[in-house]
């Protein structure tokens, strides 16, 4: 993951983002190990599971 938010810096992306089910506590974890805030933005998926809105922001990086 830390590889993709590596390549992505290095790139014109200005920011990762992604959505996680909030009962996944280890995904949680991994994420906001990675730098990942948790926005104010939630939804329910098709399985009715909820699901929070987790960003990165990305800044840029030179090779």
């Amino acid at each position: 993951m830390q590889r993709i938010l590596d390549e992505l810096s290095r790139s014109d992306y200005q920011a990762a983002q992604l959505w996680v089910e909030t009962v996944n506590e280890r995904a949680v974890k991994l994420y906001l190990s990675l730098g990942f805030t948790p926005t104010s933005e939630t939804k329910v998926n098709d399985e009715g599971e909820l699901q929070q809105q987790y960003i990165h922001l990305l800044s840029k990086r030179r090779e």
